[in-house]
């Protein structure tokens, strides 16, 4: 597959004006356990509750003048079935694979292309932590910089020669950051600019990776830059601000050119691609000794103290980015590792397998008084076991109302109160027993806000200010008695619980997990039913 799912779906969702955090679903798709594959795609659309349809259509020409102006489809292509988002237009198809990988076909040349299958996606005003177009993180030094760069020039009479030598170390500096960060198998809009694929010759990735790129153990291409081009920057600051001769520093841009020299080489000859990055890097240096030959009279005027700053401050530039980027280096793998982890986690079959060995326990009640929200008539059926005076229980509360806005139609959530019985006028006796005449008299949706607002942050007697007293209160707090009695006969003594077709919910995994499941819980189930139908 060609295609990059991640960019696909985001720039299929940009074109829609849906708002997302674009960390978020990156973390939901790249840890899909089917990823990379259409179920991935649908599958992350569901968890963000954004409309979706993925279908698969007649092959008939017509059929494309009923689809968006944005949809993604499979295309046929010589090695594989990709994906790609599709841009139509009056005259032409446009197909996105990634960031810098588009085509254009007419419809003809589309058609023959087109593999019936689309995925679609409908704007109902989505708006999900709005995502940045800009990540300032990977490029906090550039203000910084910026301030340094206007300093320089309004409060010092900086030489030309100054000025540019300081201009090219900012930018080396960025460029030095961006292949610290592209070895690292991120990606960033200035790394995205200058790596495109269009040239088979011309593979960052393949160079910044290579035996080359690495000049001792622990210390590659990019550190090498980065130590170069920070001090560099600082010491044309520092000598600007002393009245210092800038002849140490030109000396350095001179006796750094044979480096380029090997880099050119080694790609040219050894390797054999192209890196865009480093060539910038090779033309940056060159710039910064020609601007030290055409503007200085290359007199050198070399101090002991001027050497002592130098290599101080590269020693102590060393110390200081040796440390920051292990930071990064060991938060990146933290992240990669969150992201495996994730997807290990959200492993249906694993899930499957903890379930099962779980006993199955009876979670019918006499009583026609149960709460039972979402769809009655659904194979898949999850009991909650909860008591609103329980702190664990209010994460579990906000599991529920997640799942019944993703997942109403496709599972049957009873909830089940343990609380003390034994005397009749507590809060807790109170609460549950009108939780429970208000979904009986009143439906769904009230006795939902009721929860809601008892599972949140309203207090007890305020919750009762509001909500009222049971009307019926011998009647519901019979129905309250025969939930805390079959919560004691199946041993059930702490809250929450879950259970799910009777089988308690696996202690490996979070509560909060279970919305993953959910989906392909009643898939399973369905397909059970059908095979018992057909036996």
């Amino acid at each position: 597959m060609r295609g990059d799912l991640l960019h696909v779906l985001k720039s299929l969702l940009k074109a829609s004006n849906i708002k997302i955090d674009n960390e978020e679903l990156k973390i939901q798709f790249l840890t899909h356990p089917s990823y990379p594959s259409l179920h991935a795609l649908t599958g992350v659309l569901n968890h963000f509750n954004i409309t979706n349809a993925a279908v698969r259509l007649p092959l008939k020409e017509d059929v494309l003048d009923e689809l968006p102006t944005f949809f993604i489809a499979q295309i046929k292509s010589e090695d594989s079935d990709d994906l790609g988002l599709v841009k139509k237009n009056a005259e032409s198809y446009q197909i996105i694979y990634t960031e810098n990988n588009k085509v254009s076909y007419t419809k003809n040349e589309f058609f023959e292309k087109f593999l019936g299958i689309v995925v679609v996606v409908e704007n109902e005003n989505t708006h999900i932590k709005p995502s940045r177009s800009f990540n300032y993180r990977d490029y906090v030094l550039i203000p910084i910089v910026l301030t340094i760069l206007l300093m320089q020039f309004l409060f010092y009479k900086s030489s030309i020669a100054a000025f540019i030598y300081l201009i090219l170390s900012i930018l080396g500096l960025i460029i030095s950051y961006t292949i610290f960060k592209q070895e690292l198998g991120e990606s960033t809009i200035v790394g995205n600019a200058f790596c495109k694929a269009s040239d088979e010759n011309k593979d960052c990735n393949s160079v910044l990776n290579s035996k080359g790129a690495k000049i001792l153990k622990n210390l590659k291409l990019s550190d090498i830059c980065i130590l170069y081009f920070s001090t560099t920057t600082i010491l044309t600051y520092v000598f600007q601000i002393t009245n210092t001769s800038y002849s140490l520093l030109y000396l350095i841009s001179f006796l750094a050119l044979p480096v380029t020299i090997y880099s050119v080489y080694y790609q040219k000859f050894i390797i054999k691609k192209w890196c865009a990055l480093c060539l910038t890097i090779a033309t940056i240096l060159w710039l910064q000794a020609s601007t030290a030959f055409i503007y200085n009279d290359l007199e050198i005027s070399i101090t002991i103290i001027n050497v002592f700053v130098v290599l101080t401050l590269y020693s102590l530039t060393y110390i200081i980015w040796n440390y920051i980027s292990k930071l990064i280096k060991a938060n990146n793998e933290l992240y990669n590792l969150r992201l495996e982890f994730l997807k290990f986690k959200k492993n249906f079959d694993l899930f499957k397998s903890a379930l099962s060995s779980s006993e199955t326990l009876d979670t019918n009640i006499p009583t026609t008084y149960d709460i039972k929200f979402g769809n009655i008539n659904s194979n898949l059926k999850i009991t909650i076991v909860t008591n609103p005076f329980c702190s664990h229980c209010k994460a579990v509360h906000t599991l529920i109302e997640d799942i019944l806005k993703k997942y109403s139609e496709s599972v049957e959530i009873t909830i089940r109160f343990n609380v003390s019985t034994d005397q009749k006028q507590t809060q807790a006796v109170s609460i549950t027993s009108r939780i429970i005449e208000l979904f009986n008299t009143v439906g769904q949706d009230k006795c939902l806000q009721a929860m809601h607002d008892i599972y949140g942050d309203l207090k007890p007697d305020v919750w009762i200010e509001k909500w009222g007293q049971c009307n019926d209160f011998n009647k519901f707090y019979s129905a309250l008695q025969e939930n805390r009695d079959w919560c004691i006969s199946k041993a059930l003594n702490f809250t929450p619980v879950i259970l799910i077709n009777g089988k308690e919910y696996p202690k490996e995994y979070n509560r909060t997990d279970l919305i993953y499941f959910i989906e392909e819980l009643n898939e399973s189930l369905v397909e059970t039913v059908e095979l018992e139908t057909v036996i």
